[in-house]
């Protein structure tokens, strides 16, 4: 009789190895994951840092269809470079055109927009997606109070070179080569900084790295930290914070050469000694009360604060001129006599 043993299943699989196949499907499976969440974090970081050439202005996130927040949730959006589509004239006033180079490849164009009797001079520093024609009613009313404004297309913005923002980083460097020019101009009058969002942080960033010392600072809705920024801006598309957030702030880095997670307004605050006075939008959805009350404890100095109700990230001279006007007024009141201009 032959070998009557059972024989073992040639298609049943021992457990052991039942169980390491599937664990290496699954690795595949979030390696797959992760590198899709990588692939998508760093055309996200692309699209916010790299200005496109053309196209209509980008929409806010916050107004964006579902759809649409969905697809700029996967690829991003383009965002159109920053163009000037009026001028100081358009506004009643006279100006020259100034330019300045920050290095090798970098030139900034600038708007000098002179005050019949100057009281001192303000740079003025736009934000995020912007350029220098949209500071132009805050120029009327630093024109208005006597002050020379000095308008500042970053780089990648208007009149300027370069197609790509770093947040206020590199913004810092241009507000350096313009001090410089202003500093000429002034010829010892007072020189102040106004900046919005971006250009406020860029203010901060620039007084806090000692090359400038204005006499005082007018902060329009500056954030608190770069990750605070990104989670809001994660807010309003709703995209997941964790890991967004973080991989968007990892890739920006490796794209512009810095590193994004110490870009703190917090920590530059420490640094600045000039009176400050705060600005911001009580509803405004990118910077919180909490963003300008961590700023103020970390200054030196006591700043002013001041709150427009019903006003968004909105420039609050849209929203209350009057008031507005006023509030720049008294932070100005203790400036030398004014000086006729030459």
């Amino acid at each position: 009789m032959g070998n009557l043993a059972p024989q073992p299943d040639p298609v049943a699989v021992p457990g052991p190895v039942k169980k390491r196949r599937w664990l290496r499907r699954l690795g595949y499976v979030v390696a797959g994951v992760c590198v899709l969440f990588n692939v998508i974090a760093y055309c996200q970081a692309r699209s916010m840092t790299h200005f496109s050439r053309g196209g209509p202005p980008m929409p806010r996130p916050e107004h964006l269809s579902l759809p649409a927040k969905l697809w700029y949730g996967l690829f991003g959006v383009s965002v159109p470079r920053p163009e000037n589509h009026e001028t100081p004239v358009d506004h009643g006033l006279e100006y020259s055109e100034r330019t300045v180079e920050v290095g090798p490849g970098v030139k900034l164009e600038l708007w000098w927009v002179p005050a019949l009797e100057s009281r001192g001079f303000v740079i003025a520093l736009h934000g995020y997606g912007d350029c220098k024609s949209k500071l132009l009613t805050q120029t009327e009313v630093f024109h208005e109070l006597g002050y020379d404004v000095m308008l500042v297309d970053f780089r990648g913005s208007g009149g300027s070179s370069a197609s790509h923002t770093s947040l206020g980083v590199e913004e810092a460097e241009d507000l350096e080569a313009v001090w410089a020019t202003v500093s000429e101009e002034a010829r010892g009058r007072p020189i102040y900084l106004y900046g919005r969002s971006m250009g406020a942080v860029a203010a901060l960033r620039g007084i806090s790295r000692g090359q400038i010392k204005p006499v005082g600072a007018i902060l329009e809705c500056p954030f608190d930290r770069m990750s605070t920024a990104i989670r809001r801006r994660c807010d309003l598309v709703g995209a997941p914070r964790f890991p967004t957030a973080e991989l968007l702030l990892f890739w920006g880095s490796v794209q512009l050469g810095m590193n994004a997670f110490e870009h703190n307004p917090v920590d530059y605050a420490r640094d600045v000694t000039c009176p400050v006075l705060l600005l911001r939008g009580a509803d405004d959805p990118r910077v919180h009360q909490s963003d300008l009350e961590e700023i103020a404890r970390n200054l030196p100095t006591s700043p002013k604060v001041e709150v427009f109700a019903g006003c968004t990230h909105d420039p609050c001279v849209q929203h209350d001129r009057a008031r507005f006007r006023e509030i720049l007024a008294d932070f100005f009141q203790n400036d030398p006599p004014v000086i006729p201009a030459f």
